[in-house]
């Protein structure tokens, strides 16, 4: 196995953690995975993850144990988003995992594991307010860390499910069109590919005039899915 990726974390463009290391910086959060052969192997990654934080691990690190992998993400919740003591300790982990013969490694979206990515769930709405209340009670979701306004997006207070984030429209406009629809952010390395796949399975796929390396796909039925390129510090 190619030592390198057990070197101490690096920055390119300020923000992103090397890919040798196996970690990347999605809106806000540092995430890697790490393939395991059984449940018993899983707990040890977890234990050695958080041994390798020590103390400094209680309010960044989470370890989300799922079948075949174990999921880590970084992030300062006191500071509600990445510092660079994150990416330290990323390097601290990465090496635990090395010294058990294991690597953390972003995966290729190949279906045996899944790319670093975001998904969020956008409602749109004319009074976002009272759309948003309901979306909050039903879900049992929270606000957004400091977030002070009425339009903020809804989150998960485990961490485990998309976040929800609300779209103004015209009042002309509900009803034609408007809904909800699922945005997917991914780094630049998988856009392409997704992209491919998503043509390939009969997706028309447009441009977004809006926003920059953004694309709206719809399926044969009309229902939409927009997929985005992360750049600089999230990609």
């Amino acid at each position: 196995m190619d030592d390198s990726w057990k070197e101490p974390a690096q920055f390119s463009n300020g923000h992103d953690v090397s890919a040798d290391l196996g970690w990347r910086r999605v809106l806000g959060v540092l995430g890697t995975s790490v393939e395991v052969e059984n449940l018993s192997q899983a707990v040890d990654v977890a234990a050695r993850a958080a041994e390798a934080c020590g103390a400094d691990g209680d309010g960044r690190l989470n370890v989300d144990i799922r079948h075949g992998r174990v999921v880590l993400t970084l992030h300062s919740v006191a500071d509600a988003e990445v510092t660079s003591y994150d990416v330290e300790l990323a390097g601290r982990i990465s090496t635990a995992i090395a010294d058990m013969g294991l690597r953390t490694w972003l995966g290729t979206g190949d279906g045996t594991q899944s790319s670093a990515q975001v998904v969020e769930l956008v409602v749109d709405a004319v009074d976002i307010p009272a759309v948003r209340a309901v979306w909050q009670a039903a879900l049992g979701y929270d606000d957004e860390r400091d977030s002070a306004h009425p339009e903020d997006p809804l989150v998960d207070p485990l961490g485990q499910c998309p976040a929800v984030s609300f779209r103004r429209i015209d009042p002309g406009s509900a009803g034609r069109g408007s809904g909800v629809r699922i945005d997917v952010a991914v780094g630049g390395d998988e856009t392409d590919r997704r992209l491919r796949a998503a043509k390939d399975a009969g997706a028309t796929i447009v441009p977004d005039e809006t926003e920059p390396d953004c694309w709206l796909l719809t399926d044969a039925e009309g229902n939409e899915v927009t997929l985005a390129m992360l750049h600089g510090g999230d990609a």
